[in-house]
């Protein structure tokens, strides 16, 4: 009971310095933080393309608005030409799940090497066949999903051509794992950059079903949307010839980027990044800290007479470094606390679009940041008024504070 009024009696003598401290100190961990999770979703986003199998293709972007049935034509048309090992489309249709609108993504043999990590189950080229009248799927982790197995049985509708609603069954074979980001083959870019974070979508409301012949006559069903720009990628023993048959084809009807492009496009992304989302954030928190050191050891240092009367009173030198450490400890623990509650809560913050960044990546090293800068920064600021009670005896103390 007398630890805690202490406690509270340091607040009640310091609580205009005490909440400034906090205020600054947790906006600055704010900035810093939003910084490094917008670079963590171009890094993650580097990584996935990276890993995806990609290095010899290229991604093309028609010119003009294509209706779905006459862009996989045209896909299919390249998919038979020589050279072409496989064109990477990305179809997609709506349905209905737990009363949310879900996202239906279509993945054919090629999108199943990309990296789509997942946070339990298994992918299509492991799974077993699906039980008759439904259909293998992996889903998202979060939303109407969030409580589902790996092994139910879900009943989805699915808007159909004639616009009435189709039943579908599926099989949960995986479930996404955080971030749950998506290949995205929306956007076209012609003369500028176009890096790999722009060819992600985030999947909180997906389910992934295998583009084969199980699901072309569900495909012609349902609501099918096809996106206007593919990966096209050429075989390993693609000669130059065959290489510029294929370009002067893509090119009749529109444009392509080399995947090495893309991948220096996303270089240069980070760089820049790197200079422009830490720059001010991380002067902001130096500013910040070495305020709070400042202030801390000023606090500190003026309550030492308060401890000389603690040791009169037989408390322990021990026990009075404990009062300082407690107090010192929560200021900087707030704003910790806070940021690393936030970084917590980020994915379902996401689902419902309440999270301050709209790409974001959070890595668990970035709590190991949060919690390394709170011990740094504690032990900084109480090391100076620790190191003159060691070395001054009650006497010293007595004579230079009473």
């Amino acid at each position: 009971m007398k630890f805690f009024q202490i406690f509270l009696e340091f607040y009640r003598k310091n609580i205009l310095a005490a909440i400034v401290l906090i205020v600054i100190l947790t906006i600055s961990l704010f900035s810093v933080m939003s910084a490094a999770v917008q670079y963590n979703y171009l890094s993650y986003a580097k990584t996935f393309y990276t890993h995806a199998g990609l290095e010899n293709s290229v991604y093309v972007m028609p010119k003009f608005t294509t209706q779905t049935e006459k862009l996989l034509q045209q896909a299919d048309h390249l998919r038979n030409q020589e050279g072409v090992e496989a064109v990477l489309t990305q179809k997609t249709a709506g349905a209905q799940y737990g009363g949310e609108f879900q996202n239906l993504y279509f993945y054919n043999q090629a999108e199943q090497k990309m990296p789509v990590h997942l946070s339990a189950g298994t992918n299509f080229q492991q799974a077993k066949a699906a039980p008759q009248g439904t259909r293998n799927a992996i889903v998202s982790s979060g939303g109407a999903f969030q409580t589902i197995k790996c092994g139910d049985t879900l009943q989805l509708f699915a808007g159909s051509t004639d616009g009435k609603e189709c039943p579908l069954s599926i099989h949960v074979i995986g479930k996404l794992a955080a971030p749950q980001l998506l290949p995205d083959f929306g956007t076209a870019s012609y003369g500028t950059a176009l890096p790999f974070d722009q060819l992600l979508t985030n999947a909180t409301n997906a389910v992934i079903l295998q583009d084969d012949a199980t699901t072309k006559t569900l495909q012609k069903q349902l609501s099918v949307i096809a996106s206007p720009c593919y990966f096209l990628s050429f075989r390993s023993d693609a000669s130059a010839a065959q290489k510029d048959a294929v370009f002067s084809t893509v090119e009749s009807t529109g444009a392509y980027i080399s995947y090495q492009t893309l991948l220096n496009d996303t270089k240069i992304q980070l760089h820049t990044k790197m200079q422009k989302l830490f720059g001010l954030p991380v002067f902001f928190l130096v500013v910040s800290t070495v305020a709070f050191l400042s202030v801390s050891v000023l606090l500190v240092t003026k309550k030492l007479k308060d401890h000389i009367i603690y040791y009169l009173c037989g408390c322990s030198k021990r026990r009075s470094r404990l009062f300082i450490l407690t107090n010192i400890l929560s200021i900087s623990l707030i704003p910790c606390l806070l940021n690393g509650l936030l970084l917590f809560r980020a994915p379902a913050l996401q689902q419902v679009g309440l999270f301050p960044v709209e790409h974001a990546v959070v890595y668990p090293s970035l709590f190991f940041l949060l919690l390394g800068y709170l011990v740094l920064s504690v032990f900084l600021s109480v090391a100076i008024p620790f190191s003159q009670l060691r070395n001054e005896t009650l006497t010293q103390l007595n004579r230079g504070r009473i």
